[in-house]
């Protein structure tokens, strides 16, 4: 009986995800079938690359008005790697805001007034972006 030899990719592919790995390898796919998984393999590789890799923490006004941990904070954190860095103009948006904010934080830092503000703006805007991502 011939040996069946298993790469390393297979062993950790089946320790993560077991299902999608057995789907893998046991169903032949139908042109749409296997486009829906190519586009799902596709996202779970770049979170699982994110979840891998060191983010940059960045996020100077969401993370002073809502902490470095939120979910809104991070939402927007995926936006700035996802969307704008990669475009010309994105990476310039992002630059000017670096270069901004965290002069805006210093001189508004200690403001009630200010963090409520920034609160509401970073969330409306989240929300903005959240609703106007998919189309």
């Amino acid at each position: 009986m011939a040996k069946k030899i298993i790469n390393a990719s297979d062993i950790g592919k089946t320790a993560y995800c077991p299902k999608a790995h057995y789907l893998s390898t046991k169903h032949r796919h139908g042109w749409d079938t296997q486009q829906r998984l190519n586009t799902g393999n596709y996202k779970h590789n770049q979170m699982t690359k994110r979840a891998m890799t060191k983010q940059d923490k960045r996020c100077f006004v969401a993370s002073y008005a809502l902490g470095e941990n939120h979910l809104v904070t991070q939402d927007l954190r995926n936006f700035r790697d996802e969307k704008l860095l990669t475009t010309g103009w994105g990476r310039a948006f992002v630059a000017a805001y670096y270069f901004l904010s965290p002069k805006f934080i210093w001189l508004f830092g200690n403001s009630k007034a200010m963090k409520a503000f920034s609160q509401g703006f970073v969330q409306k805007f989240h929300a903005w972006f959240a609703a106007n991502s998919n189309k």
